[in-house]
């Protein structure tokens, strides 16, 4: 029986992570693989490499972690044997979401000292407290 493992990334546009994350799915052929959304853009169309694509729908960023819940139920309905986030809000989602009894793999695909987001100190505060709640394993995709 395959493993599950549950990927979920801000949305499906043209940048550097959704590229990769795409390009990653094809050569995972032996996981069941279930891709979920923040938000419904997606230039890659129907063809993705997943078993099952799940957009969240989002409608506001402060709302996100009363969608904690509904990825919750993704994990435990697909029996997810481990969960991989992509990005900062995907990442923060999935720290609140993930049973600490799930490894919730995180990888980070910028220079975090020269990110946009990180400057902001509320983003910041968010990453420190989400992380002290659950910790995760951190891979790093940046030249730096």
């Amino acid at each position: 029986m395959k493993k599950t493992i549950v990927h979920i990334i801000y949305n499906l546009g043209r940048g550097g992570a959704e590229t990769m994350l795409v390009a990653t799915l094809k050569e995972l052929n032996e996981y069941n693989n279930i891709l979920v959304t923040l938000y419904p853009d997606n230039h890659f169309g129907t063809d993705l490499p997943c078993s099952k694509y799940i957009c969240l729908g989002v409608r506001s960023l402060p709302l996100l972690p009363l969608y904690s819940l509904k990825l919750r139920k993704i994990i435990r309905d697909n029996k997810a044997d481990m969960v991989h986030s992509h990005l900062f809000w995907p990442t923060f989602l999935s720290r609140l979401a993930v049973p600490k009894n799930i490894p919730l793999v995180t990888t980070i695909h910028a220079f975090i000292a020269s990110s946009v987001e990180y400057k902001r100190w509320y983003i910041k505060w968010l990453d420190q407290f989400s992380y002290r709640m659950r910790k995760n394993i951190i891979i790093a995709v940046a030249k730096g």
